[in-house]
């Protein structure tokens, strides 16, 4: 139930009472707007940088993915003359002969390696370069 129309005015009263002492502090419009510009200049800075990082490592994949490839290819077209090192008897070198023990799967654990430490070391190479 409503409570008697004498109450109504009283808590009108009293809002417009608490409401009378406020008053919020408004900056100034140009100063409002120049922080807003600055603001979004900073903005548009950071989306150009974040655009060319994302090229840088793109760009910086690629090359690494070209890198590994090569090494991995030309690591295997080595490997018949490499195992062909590894598995003669006159070896001269006492660590060639613990290798000539391994089996061929072994080696062929070069090729993955070589392409995984060139791919590295060109990502690691072009992805802190400018361009």
């Amino acid at each position: 139930m409503l409570k008697s129309d004498t109450d109504i005015p009283t808590q009108d009263d009293e809002l417009k009472a608490l409401f009378s002492n406020f008053n919020p502090h408004i900056s100034s419009d140009k100063r409002f707007m120049t922080r807003l510009q600055s603001r979004l200049d900073t903005i548009d800075r950071l989306n150009h940088e974040i655009a060319a990082m994302r090229r840088r490592n793109r760009r910086a994949v690629v090359l690494a993915a070209l890198a590994g490839f090569v090494a991995g290819v030309l690591t295997c077209l080595l490997l018949p003359s490499l195992t062909s090192l590894v598995i003669k008897p006159d070896l001269s070198w006492p660590v060639l002969s613990l290798v000539s023990s391994v089996s061929p799967v072994m080696l062929w654990t070069l090729p993955a390696g070589a392409a995984i430490l060139a791919s590295l070391g060109v990502y690691s190479l072009t992805s802190k370069a400018a361009y």
